[in-house]
């Protein structure tokens, strides 16, 4: 989608397109009804895969027809609160009708999403990402081309929504032939074993009030913009953001190896020790380097793409997501271990404290900048929910010296540094910090002869 937002853009005029960003969060903020077993789906195949392969089929039934269930009730329910419009003043644009018309098609596109997303989730328990992404990357394939081409016939977004949800429905159908022939004994039609849900619902009620929370602090700022600033500032602060979040999309999924691997390993503390440090030096050399590269070279490529006008009203908030996503990209590594050591207090405990700091950081900060204070906020935010997610870690799982965390922490810093000043003297101190935290890492972590304790 991001390819082509500026053809969306210049078809949709900004005020439109604002509507569609809009609509997309709200979808997105839909995820609440989860309950969490997307990650409980993935660590229990993960672990049941070897020792009892005839569970692994019972967990994906299982859940599937949970979920099945949800998008059903949750549609209805979802779908009667719409026709109330007064629920929505604060942030629907003037013509409310239609917008809510928009919803109502959103929600059937949502619940699609749901079902594929568990779908998802078996792939990645039983560690095939190369079925995971095949399937991934042709339904997004699919309903890109779809709105493609149905925008350059000339129809409003209510047809575009409208062939998004038949293209999406297809596929889903494409989906489930292609996952029954790979995991005989699944079934289309609804299997509930209570005995497996009882045991993945625990570990699924974290993961779920987890997912909730971030969930609220991933969509909050959008809303906040729509309603404040309007839908026509929202289309560029959505470039920005969209920008910024499909590069820590890569990062994500570059590491999601790491939560099937920790949850089916029986593996001692220093072995565990090894992965993390491993994984988290090569994920924090590779971010800081990739997205400080493209900030230096971003300003002839994204003029050229979004064209003058649009790039100068969106490159604020492109400048200000870059410092907040390199510092943000610390925290990948450390989730997945949380996840796959079914340490959810500790990140649920940590997602209620980030998002009750971020609120209060975005707010203050927008009453003095504007909407790009939004982003001022959750970076400010970031310094200090950051260091703590990462000691609670080292304390409580991995059972390190939580001093050596500052290490962790030096990368994002110093080349955010690089990115807000970008003199010789930033450039300098960016490589060596590059350097130090380099020869640290292979010294100490990278092949591990003396751990920290």
């Amino acid at each position: 989608m991001l390819l082509v937002t500026p053809y969306f853009l210049n078809r949709l005029g900004s005020e439109k397109y604002g509507q569609w960003v809009l609509i997309n969060s709200l979808i997105a903020s839909l995820g609440i009804l989860n309950l969490g077993l997307g990650d409980a789906t993935i660590r229990y195949i993960s672990k049941y895969r070897f020792s009892d392969p005839s569970r692994t089929v019972k967990i994906a039934n299982t859940t599937y027809s949970f979920y099945l269930a949800i998008s059903i009730i949750g549609f209805i329910m979802l779908f009667v609160f719409l026709v109330i419009e007064q629920s929505f003043a604060l942030f629907i644009p003037q013509d409310k009708n239609n917008f809510i018309q928009l919803l109502k098609l959103g929600l059937i596109l949502f619940c699609i999403r749901l079902i594929e997303q568990i779908i998802f989730s078996i792939y990645k328990g039983f560690e095939r990402f190369d079925l995971f992404c095949k399937n991934s990357v042709s339904s997004k394939a699919i309903l890109i081309l779809t709105s493609i081409f149905i925008v350059f016939l000339g129809y409003d977004l209510d047809t575009i929504l409208l062939f998004s949800v038949i293209s999406s429905f297809l596929f889903l159908i494409v989906e489930f032939v292609l996952l029954s022939r790979y995991l005989p004994g699944f079934s289309i039609l609804p299997k509930f074993h209570k005995s497996v849900f009882v045991e993945i619902i625990g570990f699924g009620l974290w993961s779920w009030i987890q997912s909730i929370i971030g969930i609220l602090g991933y969509q909050l700022d959008k809303f906040l913009v729509a309603g404040l600033a309007g839908v026509t500032v929202l289309a560029y602060y959505s470039i920005g953001f969209t920008i910024a979040s499909q590069l820590f999309n890569l990062f994500v999924a570059g590491s999601n190896w790491i939560f099937p691997k920790v949850s089916r390993s029986e593996v001692v503390q220093k072995e565990m020790t090894t992965l993390y440090h491993k994984s988290q030096f090569m994920l924090m050399v590779v971010a800081s380097i990739s997205i400080t590269t493209f900030y230096l070279i971003k300003d002839p490529i994204l003029s050229l793409w979004l064209g003058e006008d649009s790039y100068s009203k969106a490159v604020p908030f492109i400048n200000a997501y870059c410092i907040y996503i390199l510092f943000t990209a610390v925290t990948i590594v450390p989730s997945f271990f949380t996840l796959g050591t079914s340490s959810m207090k500790i990140m649920t405990s940590n997602a209620i404290f980030s998002l009750a700091v971020s609120g209060a950081a975005m707010y203050s900060m927008f009453q003095f900048f504007g909407p790009i204070g939004l982003v001022f906020g959750r970076t400010i935010a970031g310094f200090i929910t950051v260091p703590v997610f990462i000691f609670l870690l080292y304390k409580f799982i991995l059972k390190i010296d939580p001093r050596y965390l500052f290490i962790e922490l030096l990368l994002p810093i110093s080349f955010a540094a690089l990115m807000f000043n970008g003199t010789n003297a930033a450039w300098i101190a960016a490589g060596l910090t590059l350097i130090g935290v380099c020869f640290h890492y292979l010294k100490n972590y990278f092949w591990i002869k003396r751990l920290p304790v």
